[in-house]
This record gives C-alpha cells, sequence and structure tokens, in this order.
C-alpha cells in the first residue's frame, strides 16, 4: 500500500505510475459601484487573473463621466478614466464610477466631492456659496480602515466641515490598510496531527511541538514536500503557507523483538476498579526497552498516554486506565503496543459484569493462585460429602 507517497518493495519488480489532475484556475469577480446618472457595465464580469476587463460608462442625457476607478480589494486604487480597461489581478476588483453634469452651475454654488478611493461611492454634492456641507457617514472600504476626512490629498489637515464653502472642493478620504491574516498549515505526511495558525502578515509562526510517527524519527519542518529547504521560523509569514514534516523511517536491529511477559491474552471484567497492567521486556538491550516505546493502540485507535494509559520504565510497563477499557463493548479486542524498531500484540477480551469471569480476571492476576486453592478445596468439599452420604444409605 502507498502512505504519503512511500511504501516498501517487496520480492517483486514494482512499475510506479504517477497521475496528475489540471488543477482547476482562480477565477476572480468584478463589483461596480456606481452613481446614479449614467450606466456601467463591465466585461467580463469575472475571469482569471491577466484578464483584459472592459468599463463601458454610459452618462444621461445632460451628464457627463468624471471618472473611473479600479481598485483590487486590499489594493491601491487606480485611475483608469482614459482607458477604460484593466488586468484582472489576484483579486477581487471593485469599480468606482461618477458622472456629473454638464450644465454651467448656478450662480453662487459650488461642486464639494468626496473622494473615496475605492471606498463608498458619494455623489457630488452642490452647496450654496457661504453654506457647510454636511458631513457624510462613513464610508467602508473592503481590506482598509477609515481613518477620517481631509482637505488635501497628503492629509495634511483634517477637513472642517464647519468651514463655509467658497469654491469647487474635493475632501479626501484617508484610509489605513488592515493586517493581512494568513493561514499557516503543518502537513505532519503520516505523523500526529498539528494544528494551523493564523498569523499576521510580517509576523512569525510558532514552532509547534515536534509530532510523531510510529517507526519514523522526525527530521524536522520544510517549505516544500521534498525537503530542499528547511522552513525558518524566524522569517515574517507574507501568504498562505504549508510547512511539510520529515520523517526518517527507524530500521529495525537485527533479532528485536518484544514480548507480553503475562502472554498475549489478556482479560477484564467491566465495573472493575483496578485497570490493565502489561508489561512488555525487549530482547535485544533489555534496559533501553522504555526508551523506544511510542504508543498504544486498541483496535487500531491509538490511546492519549496520560488520558488513557500510563506507562513507566521496568522494562516497559504500560496500565490501562478502568474508564479506558469501561468504553470498550464486550468481546474481544485488539491491543498493540508500539516502538520506534518493533510492536506487539494482544488479544482483550472483555468481559460483562457479573460473568463467571467476574471474580477471576479483573487485570490483577496476583489472586490467581487463591482463586486455584479456593477451587480445589471446595471440590474436595463436594467429593467428601458425596462419600459420606454414600455409606450411610448403605447402613
Amino acid at each position: 500500500a502507498v502512505e504519503n507517497n512511500t511504501f516498501t518493495i517487496g520480492d517483486a519488480n514494482v512499475e510506479v505510475k504517477a497521475i496528475f489532475e489540471a488543477i482547476p484556475p482562480t477565477v476572480y469577480t468584478v463589483s461596480v459601484n456606481a452613481g446614479a446618472n449614467g450606466q456601467v457595465s463591465v466585461s467580463p464580469t469575472s475571469a482569471e487573473a491577466g484578464t483584459v476587463i472592459t468599463v463601458t460608462a454610459t452618462p444621461d442625457s445632460g451628464y457627463e463621466l468624471d471618472r473611473i476607478i479600479a481598485t483590487p480589494e486590499g489594493g491601491k486604487p487606480t485611475d483608469i478614466t482614459a482607458v477604460k480597461k484593466f488586468k484582472m489581478p489576484k483579486r477581487n476588483v471593485i469599480v468606482n464610477v461618477n458622472f456629473r453634469s454638464t450644465a454651467p452651475p448656478e450662480p453662487g454654488t459650488f461642486n464639494v466631492k468626496f473622494e473615496t478611493y475605492g471606498g463608498t461611492y458619494m455623489d457630488v454634492i452642490k452647496v450654496k456659496e457661504g453654506d457647510k456641507v454636511a458631513k457624510p457617514a462613513d464610508p467602508t472600504r473592503v481590506g482598509f480602515t477609515f481613518e477620517g476626512w481631509f482637505k488635501d490629498a497628503q492629509y495634511t489637515a483634517p477637513y472642517d466641515f464647519n468651514a463655509a464653502i467658497t469654491a469647487d472642493t474635493i475632501i479626501y478620504a484617508k484610509w489605513k490598510e488592515n493586517a493581512k491574516v494568513y493561514t499557516v498549515s503543518f502537513n505532519s505526511n503520516g505523523g500526529s496531527e498539528v494544528p494551523p495558525q493564523k498569523v499576521e502578515g510580517g509576523k512569525t509562526a510558532v514552532k509547534p511541538a515536534d509530532p510523531t510517527r510510529n517507526g519514523y524519527t522526525f527530521d524536522g519542518w520544510f517549505t516544500d514536500a521534498t525537503y530542499k529547504t528547511a522552513f525558518d521560523f524566524a522569517a515574517p509569514i507574507k501568504q498562505d503557507t504549508v510547512i511539510y514534516a520529515k520523517w526518517v523511517q527507524v530500521m529495525p536491529l537485527n533479532n528485536v523483538s518484544y514480548t507480553a511477559t503475562g502472554g498475549n491474552d489478556i482479560t477484564w471484567v467491566k465495573g472493575s476498579q483496578n485497570g490493565l497492567t502489561i508489561t512488555i521486556t525487549r530482547g535485544v538491550d533489555p534496559d533501553t526497552c522504555f526508551s523506544h516505546f511510542t504508543g498504544v493502540q486498541i483496535d487500531e485507535r491509538t490511546l492519549v498516554n496520560g488520558t488513557d494509559y500510563t506507562a513507566k520504565s521496568g522494562s516497559t510497563i504500560v496500565t490501562l486506565y478502568p474508564a479506558t477499557l469501561e468504553k470498550l463493548a464486550a468481546g474481544k479486542h485488539a491491543v498493540k503496543v508500539n516502538f520506534n524498531d518493533g510492536s506487539v500484540g494482544m488479544n482483550l477480551t472483555v468481559n460483562a459484569s457479573g460473568s463467571m469471569a467476574d471474580n477471576a480476571q479483573t487485570g490483577d492476576r496476583s489472586k490467581m493462585p487463591l482463586w486455584i486453592i479456593l477451587l480445589v478445596i471446595g471440590i474436595a468439599g463436594v467429593a467428601a460429602i458425596t462419600v459420606y452420604a454414600r455409606k450411610r444409605s448403605r447402613k
């Protein structure tokens, strides 16, 4: 079987075929904000990056095109009034279109325009000379936070809405770009799961605890699946990132074997207050047994050390908690104690509470001789009573 692009070659030749599927292109959308006094359309309305988008703006009678601004989400606005087209970037785009009246201004009135730089569209307002312009609701812009209205494009001074209008006026919106948040994902390649992290752009990911994998030694995090470049956790994150775990297979030593000292058939009774203790010995370098221990499985489910069981040295002594065993259905189960260079399997029988094995098997075998002695005494007693009864019947 192939697991995480690796497999073991047996005694026969192997033919490897790689099958590739085309990755569908990413499609981005164009939305339009346009005031009254004209019709606007874009073609196409969605496209891959690099596609030329054409904007058609048709003013109503008595109006003319003022300007067209294309703003990528989280990007800078671009004036495309002259060309009426742009290339689709690798993000969605908002197109703002303004129309203005061709009628001569009324005597004593001035036009007040709000330059939102890709934010919420606002119509031009006509204000009588000497009057004030009302402060509008704060505009919004994807990926930015509004910081106020200013009297000039360099934001040298906030606009004073108590000031009298004495000429055509442009009021400028100031924006602060929001911090981008990226996802850093960890591909453990068959090892234990490592949760993803959310990281603000320019900041660094936190190095997680090393994952584990039975039969392998963790060899670090890498930027690519071919392990050419080690990942630098001190480097700032600038985009969504996937980090790959590298593993080195632990080659088993010759003649290494593990043995369950109590045999491979173990029993536990539901309702017992005692856990089930298993002692494993190592055939080679027995003093190193516990240093090779990696975990325990029941029915191929990996248990959690400290939650489902405890493990300690002295060869390797594993004690399954009663609460863990209580979750198992009565019947047969497969227990496997894993090491980085081998494993040992056992057959676990879980008996229902009240069964004949209730008092004989609870995971503690230290009282087994006592039960055998009591059984022998009981049988001898029954035999003696039977003989006595027969003698009396003959008299």
